[in-house]
């Protein structure tokens, strides 16, 4: 008996002690924690902060990163929430969701929040671009928690993605399907998740919830409560869904999506309501559709069995994707491997621009076990880890506004699958952009016709098919050699040209000229105003050909301010407020027919540094400001000499259609109370500056700026206005 007793006693000091039998030991938590950077809606301009205190009351400091020192910061004091949701380990504490609002797209911030005496390390996180062109990190199951070394190998994967994209930019955030933690409910998974992670202190970080999310101590799917309670997503899902939610950056729509609810097949119309008109809502401003959840649509457990019974790949769902052309579907769960060809309608798509590819990722493990990704035999599948077996690994996205490309990497840093799926949701305002920069241009002596677009559409440009009088001539193709300029076949007089433009979403559209619209009917240059006496000048040069011109008229809005033979090479007026306004210069044949149309809004045409004259330094100045390759001084190049210079900076060529001013940005420097300046920013000539928030100045009431901010047409210094009290 007392034998019994001693090893009684002993199996309960091992039951206090090292915990063999998972009670959860309660964990002190610190001032700060859980400190996670999520996206906002619209992640060129938000993103959301989420953090937990012992305090009731935290600072918020944060600026752009180039403000390494912080003094330019703002500063925010917010108060937490206290908690309604309890972890396993800790119930007292405070929840402090806080959104980012007004970030200027492009640009790292970096931020630090204080509680009491604390305060966190640097946290760095970096807004959505516009371009298309980016990279993004994908990390599969890791169940983090204090006893193994997934976490560290789920940074080194990252770091690794890192060096696969430090020439294209770099990774500009991270994607998760779930399984971050062992158990939703224990809080210490969550801090070990969280504690000195590379990857939260880096980036942004946007994930669904898993299973193990909802689990609490005993193994069960309980609650998602854990899962909201640590983040700050984006609050747009449905009320019986909450943790469904959407959001942008650059040219993706990411629909981050919870398959482990029990209910979630009782709201399954509701949910695809809601995504449509998401996507409807939002067409024209993404290229590409990526959805995520846990459960796995696809394993490998053999040949025959592929589609798993627990995920969303049915045909209720793949047809909801095949109808808004998403692009991928990503899940995990399955701790193996599975990446499906382009499906369409559950086969195999013949066509490049229909279907979407699944991948279920595989695991980030504690132990870094090989990656083993091999050719499926199965004819839906591409590539998978075989029988269902565990490996390990991650994934990085390229995207580009020619096309989107998966890559799946192991630990050893070798890439093992990729696949590309061509932009399906290219905008109809995007092409007819693209069709608005075409221009037949020709060299100095008219011997060469070239086809010119601008070069920021390369990308989405598959194929330019020329057509002379109905007879295929030649093709080129922009975004496979990167030329956004080609050398048409010779022409003569009335040939008729057409242009069949295809767009990398398979989308044709035709340009259409004639030749004769080239004829020589001269030039004009020099065009620009000039103020003397309180009067406002129009003056260029002429030299024009065949007697074709007969009038110039001058406009301003709807309104015709001058009507002038074309013998005539000014004209006055005394009406100052021209100046600044936008003015529409033409020249028209005696039929009215205009043979050169366009707009301008200088101060004085082509005088680049406002000092009332156009010489060689707005030339330099010009020079320096946009043109920094040489495919951009061709688009303005206008005596084709493949310089710019005085010349083309005043000339209007009549031979030429739609030559476009270049675009003059302006400086709007704000200032405070102390006249010391608080924000910078460049603004687009006639278009408005944004405001920006300040800090409180005790004793002082803010009621606004003592400039307006509409209309920004020159370097502009703005000064913030208070009242006392």
């Amino acid at each position: 008996m007392k034998k019994n007793k001693i090893i009684g006693l002993m199996i309960v000091c091992l039951f206090l002690v090292f915990g063999i039998f998972s009670i959860p030991v309660k964990a002190a938590m610190t001032d700060l924690s859980l400190i996670t950077t999520n996206p906002g809606e619209d992640s060129s301009k938000e993103m959301g902060l989420s953090w937990q205190s012992t305090a009731a009351t935290c600072t918020l400091y944060y600026t752009k990163a180039s403000d390494v020192n912080f003094q330019n910061q703002t500063v925010k004091t917010i108060s937490g929430v206290k908690n309604t949701v309890k972890y396993s380990g800790n119930d007292n504490y405070y929840k402090y969701d806080y959104q980012l609002t007004g970030l200027e797209a492009n640009t790292k911030y970096i931020y630090k929040v204080k509680a009491n005496s604390t305060t966190s390390e640097v946290f760095t996180f970096k807004t959505a671009g516009t371009k298309g062109t980016f990279n993004f990190a994908l990390i599969g199951d890791i169940h983090a928690n204090a006893s193994d070394n997934a976490l560290k190998n789920a940074v080194e994967l990252i770091k690794i993605g890192e060096s696969f994209t430090k020439d294209s930019g770099g990774l500009d955030f991270v994607l998760s399907q779930g399984d971050l933690v062992k158990y939703g409910q224990r809080y210490e998974d969550w801090e070990q998740w969280n504690k000195n992670n590379y990857i939260l202190k880096n980036y942004m970080f946007s994930s669904c919830p898993g299973n193990k999310e909802y689990y609490n101590t005993g193994h069960d799917i309980t609650s998602y409560d854990w899962f909201m309670a640590t983040f700050n997503n984006p609050n747009n899902g449905i009320e019986a869904l909450p943790t469904i939610y959407w959001f942008l950056y650059d040219s993706i729509l990411f629909f981050q999506m919870d398959n482990i609810n029990p209910s979630e097949d009782n709201y399954t119309k509701e949910v695809q309501n809601w995504m449509a008109n998401v996507i409807q809502e939002n067409d024209g401003k993404y290229q590409y559709i990526i959805l995520v959840h846990h459960y796995a649509d696809f394993f490998s457990e053999s040949t025959t069995s592929y589609i798993c019974d627990w995920g969303d790949y049915n045909e209720t769902w793949y047809k909801f994707y095949d109808q808004y052309d998403f692009d991928f579907v990503i899940s995990g769960d399955y701790h193996s491997y599975a990446r499906s060809n382009q499906l369409y309608n559950n086969q195999v798509s013949t066509d490049e621009y229909k279907g979407t590819v699944y991948v279920t990722v595989p695991m980030v493990a504690p132990t870094a076990y090989s990656t083993n990704i091999v050719s499926s035999s199965v004819s839906q599948i591409a590539m998978w880890t075989p029988n269902g077996s565990a490996t390990h690994g991650a994934s990085y996205f390229k995207v580009t506004k020619g096309g989107l490309t998966y890559y799946e990497y192991g630990q050893d840093g070798k890439i093992y699958d990729s696949v590309t799926v061509k932009p399906k949701h290219l905008s109809e305002v995007s092409l007819n952009a693209m069709m608005d920069t075409i221009q037949i241009i020709q060299n100095q002596d008219k011997t060469v016709n070239q086809i010119y677009f601008s070069p920021e559409y390369n990308d989405i440009v598959t194929s330019v098919s020329v057509r002379i009088n109905g007879t295929s001539k030649s093709f080129f193709y922009p975004s496979r050699d990167n030329q956004n300029t080609f050398t048409l076949p010779s022409l003569n007089s009335g040939d008729a040209v057409a242009l069949n433009i295809k767009f990398a979403n398979g989308v044709n559209k035709i340009y259409n000229c004639n030749y004769n619209l080239l004829k020589d009917y001269g030039e004009i240059y020099g065009f620009h105003m000039e103020i003397d006496n309180n009067k406002v000048f129009f003056k260029w040069n002429a030299d024009l050909q065949n007697d074709v011109v007969k009038s110039f008229v001058i406009e301003q809005g709807t309104n015709q301010i001058a009507n002038l033979s074309s013998d005539k090479t000014s004209f006055e007026s005394s009406d100052l407020s021209l100046m600044g306004k936008e003015i529409t210069f033409k020249a028209l044949t005696s039929n009215n027919e205009a043979v050169y149309i366009n707009n301008y809004t200088y101060y004085l045409l082509g005088d680049f540094n406002n000092d009332y004259k156009i010489d060689s330094k707005d030339v330099d100045d010009l020079s320096k400001a946009y043109f920094n390759k040489d495919t951009k001084i061709l688009a303005h190049d206008v005596d084709n000499d493949y310089k710019f210079d005085i010349y083309d900076l005043t000339l209007i060529n009549l031979k030429a259609k739609g030559f476009k001013d270049l675009d003059t940005y302006y400086k709007v420097t704000f200032l405070d109370i102390n006249n010391d300046i608080v924000a910078v920013q460049y603004v687009k000539r006639g278009e408005n500056a944004q405001s920006i928030t300040l800090d409180p100045v005790t004793n002082y009431t803010f009621i606004g700026f003592d400039k307006s901010l509409k209309s920004i047409y020159q370097d502009t210094i703005i000064k913030a206005k208070y009242n006392i009290g």
